[in-house]
């Protein structure tokens, strides 16, 4: 039943050309995948086990409200079944970095993830699973795919 909910959820928001997702956390206002991988500060592949051999990146711009905090152990996606935890963040325009701390809210964040190139990718839009961590809650987002253009 939450399925059938979320999808006519996500289909109004495509029909009347919405331009956010409201999540609990805040606002999804973008969504891109892109085969260029971007420079990561602090990145350790050894701390993501389980990254693909083929690989696609997810940017997901998320507007946080004052009132809540953000950290890479925030949010997932999920892919038939399979989570990808995101690998770093990057105040909107800055540089990513893989930290772990949490960060201040009332400001716009985009979140990386590494996904399975052999999975996702190969439409103009995709249709993922962000999963809430905590609430375990999926969003059905739409990625706009930018092929071998940086984020």
């Amino acid at each position: 039943m939450k399925k059938i909910a979320n999808y006519i959820i996500f289909s109004c928001f495509c029909l009347l050309g919405a331009s956010e997702i409201f999540l609990g956390g805040g606002a999804v206002s973008d969504a891109k995948l892109s085969k260029k991988m971007p420079e990561i500060t602090g990145f350790e592949a050894e701390y993501f086990p389980g990254l693909p051999e083929r690989k696609i990146y997810a940017m997901l711009r998320l507007d946080v409200p004052a009132t809540r905090k953000i950290s890479i152990f925030d949010y997932q996606l999920e892919i038939f079944g399979r989570d990808y935890p995101c690998v770093a963040l990057r105040e909107s325009g800055g540089r990513w970095t893989a930290t772990p701390k949490t960060l201040a809210g009332g400001k716009r964040y985009d979140l990386l993830f590494i996904l399975n190139a052999g999975m996702v990718g190969m439409k103009d839009q995709e249709i993922i699973e962000l999963k809430n961590t905590g609430s375990q809650k999926k969003t059905p987002i739409p990625f706009q795919n930018l092929r071998e253009t940086a984020f």
